[in-house]
C-alpha cells in the first residue's frame, strides 16, 4: 500500500472516532432517554443503539488491523526492494571488479607491447648502423679493388760504378709512371727534381713538373716514361765526384710526387724520395729509398705555383 492509501485510511478512522465521540451525551437525562429508547426498541423489535455502537467498534477495529496489515505488507515490499538493490549493487561491484581487473590487464599488455616495440626499435637500429657499417666497408673494398695505383719505378743512367771510367754525358733519372690498378688515372701529374748535394743533408725542394705532359690519363697497366736532370750536375760527373758518392761523402737525391683522380674521383697522391751514394754507396742504376718522404693518400692536393718548398732530411739509416 502506498503513502496516500495509508493518509485516506487513517482519516477515515479518525472520522469514525471523531463521529462515535460525537454521539454520546453526558447529562443522566439523555442517558434516561436513550434506556427508555432501547427498551422501545427492544419492544418493537429495533436494534438498540449500544449494538450499532459495538458494531461500529468492531468496523473500526477491523479497519485498524487492515491498515496494519497493509503497512507490514508495506515494510516488506521495502524491505525486498532493498535487498533486490543490494544484490544489483553487489553485482556492479562485481562487473566493476572485473572491468578494472580486464583494464589492469590491458594496460599491462600495452606495457609489454611497448616494451617489446622498443627493444624491435634497438634491435632494428643495430642492425641498420650494422648494414650501414657493411655496406661502407663492401663500398671501400670495392674501391680498393677497383681503383688506379700509380707508382713511379725510377733509375739513374750516366754514374757508373766504375771511378776510373770517364762520364761523357751529365747523370740524369728515368722516371718511370705506372698504374698497376684496374681501372685508370686521370689528370695525372708528376712533379719533382733531383739534386747532386753533400751527405748527410736537409734539401729544400720546390716541386717542378716533370716528363712531357701535364694532366694526362694512365689506362690500367700502361706506363708514363719521362727524364729528369740532377741539379748540380748539369756537366758529366767527374772521377772525384763519383769516388765521393761511392765513399758516402756525396748524394744524388730525386724527391718527386705523383697527383691523380681515380675512377671513382677521389683525388689520390703518391710521394717518393729515392737517393744513390751516401750510406746507400753505388749500386749500378738502381736508387734507394731514402728514410722518408714515402706517403701514398695522405694530405693530398693539386700544388699551385709559388708554393713553399719541401724540407727533406738525408741522413745515415
Amino acid at each position: 500500500m502506498s503513502s496516500a492509501h495509508l493518509k485516506r485510511a487513517f482519516a477515515a478512522a479518525f472520522f469514525v472516532i471523531y463521529s462515535l465521540l460525537k454521539k454520546r451525551p453526558d447529562n443522566s437525562q439523555e442517558h434516561r432517554r436513550d434506556r427508555q429508547h432501547e427498551e422501545g426498541a427492544a419492544e418493537s423489535g429495533e436494534q438498540p443503539a449500544s449494538d450499532m455502537l459495538r458494531a461500529e467498534w468492531a468496523a473500526f477495529q477491523a479497519l485498524i488491523r487492515e491498515i496494519h496489515r497493509s503497512e507490514e505488507e508495506h515494510q516488506a515490499a521495502e524491505r525486498e526492494l532493498g535487498n533486490a538493490q543490494l544484490r544489483t549493487a553487489k553485482g556492479l561491484n562485481w562487473v566493476t571488479a572485473i572491468g578494472a581487473a580486464v583494464g589492469l590487464l590491458g594496460l599491462l599488455g600495452v606495457i609489454a607491447s611497448l616494451a617489446i616495440t622498443k627493444k624491435t626499435a634497438e634491435d632494428g637500429a643495430i642492425v641498420a648502423r650494422a648494414a650501414e657499417s657493411q655496406a661502407r666497408i663492401l663500398a671501400d673494398q670495392e674501391v680498393r679493388q677497383l681503383r688506379a695505383y700509380v707508382f713511379p719505378d725510377v733509375s739513374i743512367e750516366n754514374v757508373n760504378g766504375d771511378i776510373s771510367k770517364i762520364e761523357t754525358i751529365p747523370p740524369r733519372i728515368d722516371v718511370v709512371i705506372k698504374n698497376s690498378g684496374l681501372t685508370p688515372a686521370y689528370n695525372t701529374s708528376v712533379l719533382g727534381g733531383a739534386v747532386l748535394t753533400v751527405f748527410p743533408t736537409i734539401i729544400n725542394m720546390h716541386y717542378d713538373r716533370i716528363g712531357r705532359r701535364a694532366n694526362f690519363v694512365i689506362a690500367s697497366g700502361q706506363t708514363e716514361h719521362s727524364f729528369i736532370d740532377v741539379s748540380d750536375a748539369e756537366s758529366p760527373l767527374t772521377a772525384e765526384q763519383k769516388l765521393a758518392l761511392k765513399m758516402g761523402a756525396m748524394s744524388i737525391s730525386l724527391i718527386g710526387e705523383v697527383i691523380y683522380y681515380d675512377t671513382f674521383r677521389f683525388l689520390r697522391c703518391t710521394r717518393f724520395f729515392y737517393y744513390i751514394g751516401g750510406d746507400a754507396g753505388l749500386r749500378g742504376h738502381g736508387m734507394s729509398f731514402a728514410p722518408e718522404g714515402q706517403e701514398v693518400d695522405n694530405n693530398c692536393h693539386e700544388h699551385r705555383p709559388g708554393e713553399p718548398a719541401r724540407a727533406y732530411s738525408l741522413a745515415p739509416r
